[in-house]
Parts: C-alpha cells; sequence; structure tokens
C-alpha cells in the first residue's frame, strides 16, 4: 500500500503538467519567454517550499497526504511551463548557428546537473542520518536548498535578455491574441503524435530508473541508498550523453540521432533486466547508466526537433504541450501501470515488451516526420 501510495504521489504531478504547459505557453507566446519563466520557477518554488514544512500526518491526519498530493500538482504546472519556454528561448537566441542543437540540448541536460545534485545529497544523508532521523526531519532539507536555488535562478531570468525573435514578433504586431488555444486546434494530432515518439525514453527515466528499479530491487535486499546512489551517477553522465545527442543531431539530423536512440535502447533492455535480476551492485549500477545513456541520445535530439516543429508564434505553447503531453502518458504508466507490474509474477518481462513496443513505436513515427535541422525557424 505505501508503495502504490508512494507512486501516486510522484506521479499526480506528471498530470497537472499538461495544464501549466497550457497557461504558462499562452503568456509566453503572449508576453514573451523571460517573465513567464520567472512565473514558472516561483510556482515551482512556492509548491517545494510548501513541501518542505508540511506537517506530518501524526499532527494533522489525513490533511497531511492531501496537501503533499496538492502540493505535488501545483508543483507540476510549474514544471509544465518550463519545457516550451526554456527551449524556445535557447533555440531562439541561436537560430541563425549551425550548432543551435547543441545549445537547444543543454536545456535538457542541465535536468542532470540538478537530479545528480539532488540525489547526491539524498545519498550523502541517508547515509549519515539515522533512517528514523531522515524520516522525521532531514528529507526536508533537499527541498529547502530546492527552493533557495530556484529563487536564485528566477533573479538570474530577470537580468536576461528576451528572445529575439520573440521581440521581432511583437515589434511587427504579429502577436496572437490566444496562442495557446490557436496551437491546439492548428496542430494538437501532431503534439500528440511526436509526445508518444519519445515516451520511449521516458519509460526509462523516470520510470525505470527512479521508479521501478527501487522497488524491485528492495525485494532483494538492495537498499534505497545504493540505489539512489546509481541515480546520482546516471544523472551526472546524462549531462554528457544528452549534449551529444544534440551535437549528433547538428552533425547527422534531428531524425538520424533519434532512430539511432531509438534502436540502441530497444537491444539493451533486455540485458538490462538481465544486469538488474542479478542483484549484483556493480551490474546494477552498469544497467542503470548504459539505458539512460542509450536514452538520453535521442532526448537531447528531441529537445530541439520538439521546438523547430512550431512557428515562433505559438512555438512556446505547442512545444511545452507536446512535451507535458509524454509526461501525461508517463504519469499514467508510473501510476497505474507500475503497481501492476510489480505486483505480477514476471515484472522484468513487462520491462522487456513495454520498452520495445515504445522504442519501435518511435522508429515508425519520426522516420515519417520531417527533418528540421536546415529549417529557417525565423519565419
Amino acid at each position: 500500500m505505501s508503495a502504490t501510495f508512494s507512486i501516486a504521489a510522484f506521479g499526480v504531478s506528471y498530470f497537472t503538467r499538461p495544464i501549466g504547459a497550457y497557461l504558462f505557453g499562452h503568456l509566453g507566446d503572449k508576453k514573451g519567454r523571460k517573465y513567464t519563466l520567472i512565473l514558472t520557477l516561483v510556482t515551482v518554488g512556492v509548491a517545494m517550499l510548501g513541501i518542505s514544512v508540511l506537517p506530518p500526518a501524526s499532527s494533522i491526519g489525513l490533511l497531511a497526504p492531501i496537501l503533499l498530493f496538492v502540493f505535488r500538482a501545483v508543483q507540476g504546472i510549474g514544471f509544465g511551463g518550463e519545457f516550451g519556454g526554456a527551449a524556445s528561448w535557447v533555440l531562439e537566441s541561436n537560430s541563425h548557428s549551425k550548432w543551435r542543437g547543441t545549445f537547444t540540448s543543454l536545456t535538457n541536460a542541465a535536468l542532470g546537473l540538478g537530479g545528480g545534485t539532488a540525489a547526491a545529497l539524498l545519498f550523502y544523508l541517508s547515509s549519515v542520518v539515522p533512517r528514523s532521523s531522515f524520516l522525521d526531519f532531514w528529507w526536508r532539507v533537499p527541498f529547502i536548498i530546492g527552493v533557495i536555488f530556484l529563487f536564485s535562478a528566477a533573479l538570474i531570468r530577470y537580468f536576461a535578455l528576451e528572445s529575439n525573435l520573440f521581440m521581432k514578433l511583437e515589434k511587427e504586431g504579429k502577436v496572437l491574441k490566444s496562442p495557446a488555444n490557436f496551437a491546439i486546434r492548428k496542430e494538437i494530432g501532431l503534439m500528440l503524435l511526436v509526445a508518444l515518439a519519445w515516451l520511449y525514453a521516458w519509460w526509462i527515466n523516470p520510470t525505470l530508473i527512479q521508479i521501478f528499479a527501487p522497488f524491485y530491487l528492495s525485494k532483494f535486499g538492495i537498499s534505497s541508498t545504493y540505489v539512489t546512489y546509481t541515480i546520482m551517477v546516471t544523472n551526472f553522465v546524462i549531462v554528457a550523453t544528452m549534449t551529444l545527442g544534440g551535437l549528433l543531431s547538428d552533425l547527422i539530423g534531428r531524425k538520424k540521432t533519434v532512430i539511432i536512440s531509438a534502436i540502441l535502447s530497444a537491444a539493451f533492455i533486455y540485458p538490462y533486466t538481465l544486469l538488474l535480476a542479478s542483484h549484483n551492485l556493480f551490474n546494477i549500477l552498469i544497467a542503470q547508466v548504459v539505458i539512460y545513456s542509450l536514452a538520453t541520445l535521442g532526448s537531447g535530439s528531441l529537445t530541439v526537433y520538439y521546438t523547430e516543429l512550431f512557428k515562433t508564434q505559438y512555438r512556446y505553447s505547442a512545444s511545452g504541450l507536446s512535451y507535458q503531453f509524454v509526461a501525461l502518458y508517463a504519469g499514467i504508466l508510473i501510476t497505474f501501470g507500475v503497481p501492476y507490474i510489480l505486483s505480477s509474477a514476471n515484472p522484468l518481462l513487462y520491462v522487456i515488451l513495454i520498452g520495445i513496443i515504445l522504442s519501435v513505436a518511435t522508429i515508425v513515427i519520426i522516420s515519417r516526420m520531417k527533418e528540421t535541422k536546415d529549417l529557417n525557424i525565423s519565419e
């Protein structure tokens, strides 16, 4: 029951992310990328602050889990507005560069630094603090530190420059009245389709690496502290592989990079399960690092691909909604699929089948879409 609740609490933010993509996408395409991205950070920061000071269930009873779900939902709304704005901002600021794929991939690669740092802090605290003390208070520390970083980042964004393509759009009087609604009417089919094309990577992380692996391995006596260590190492490694994916997208094209990533991810999914099933600590680390590295090659390319597919007038809205539709798909898998898989007689079989099916879906979808590497995105 506790595992199901933990997974549900993790997954709830994925259901609210499309709401954030819609709301902040509308603001970002109407008022500008810069100030909207400050609002997204403030939203996430308020939610994290709420979680960090949340009283325990022993003090406020049922209200504690209710508030946790509310804060996680608000956090998801803030996260939902991040991708479309950050990717659009970086892409448009490098619109004439032949390395715009590399630069844009850094917006997602930076997640590895954040995730790795958070995992490192959790690993350290869980190693040196008694479990009772950790569950009582010390789990709050990463959230408090995160709030400080978020508001510091908001200040940095305040002094940054607005996207030159958006300023041009504004100057020419071409800003749409309802950009998010326009994007949905014009591009909803494409958004839902490209979202499905990225789901193979989301199946790997967060679904397998952060959710499935800890619960699965705990059944065999592998401590959550060690799994946190593997997540830390993996996140730091993918900063390089995600950036490499962006670089490859500039050299050989967006589509080829994604297809290569999907093929390699499908090929490694079976060895991944064998390494997990060995219950050997080193094998588990290798499994986590390699599977996510292969997937993030494609993610580095998809970061720029998602953003280039849409016009400047509604780029923030459309790319953000596309990305958060992936989060919605992943949220369904996490909330409903993972508990069922974990309780099944052969969970690793489901891991293999779903991984292969989603990778094949990516290959089919991407192969039928246009290449955007040399596209003029200033129009």
